[in-house]
């Protein structure tokens, strides 16, 4: 893991510990199976950083110094990504990938103001 923005600690506050549990136990044995929740943090980096590297300088920060806004984006798309293994069109999932997109377009709103405004100094 390069640049994970985001720990467990975050998303079990975000859709709950028995949840992330539940959508980690792809075995249906009670036990979260190895990798599957470190593998959702950092296809989730991944897909922050793809998402903002045109406008910004990626990878940020690791979770702790990097912008709440980031860890937020990456929260977001991990839940997605648990909620979409075993149906990518559940309410769940798209609930989660609509909070990324909009976050996304609101913090892209708002650097696409901040240069506008930089530009005009």
């Amino acid at each position: 893991m390069a640049h994970p923005y985001t720990t467990r600690a975050r998303v079990e506050a975000l859709i709950g510990a028995a949840t992330v549990l539940a959508l980690c136990d792809r075995a249906g044995d009670g036990t979260e199976d190895t990798g599957v929740f470190d593998g959702a943090i950092e296809r989730a980096a991944n897909a922050v950083d793809a998402s903002l590297r045109q406008y910004y300088t990626v990878p940020f920060a690791t979770v702790g110094t990097c912008d709440g806004t980031v860890s937020d984006l990456c929260d977001y798309y991990t839940a997605h990504l648990l909620f979409s293994e075993d149906d990518p069109e559940s309410r769940y999932a798209r609930f989660w990938l609509k909070k990324f997109e909009d976050a996304i377009a609101k913090l892209l709103g708002a650097s696409e103001i901040m240069g506008k405004a930089k530009g005009n100094a």
